[in-house]
């Protein structure tokens, strides 16, 4: 991954490590790994820090 976002989102396979995106998901219709099979991935959060306004 090259560090920008592109359109939609990025996942990390928890058992592999590859990085997965949304399309990927699209061919399975459903929440897999395309490359090992398994089923629990995690979101990759945007770089930086969301600012917000305190009261």
């Amino acid at each position: 991954m090259s560090g920008e976002f592109e359109e939609g989102f990025y996942y990390v396979c928890a058992n592999c490590g590859r990085t997965l995106t949304t399309k990927d998901f699209e061919m399975l219709r459903r929440i897999q790994c395309v490359y090992c099979g398994y089923r629990i991935v995690y979101k990759v959060r945007k770089p930086g820090v969301k600012k917000v306004k305190a009261i």
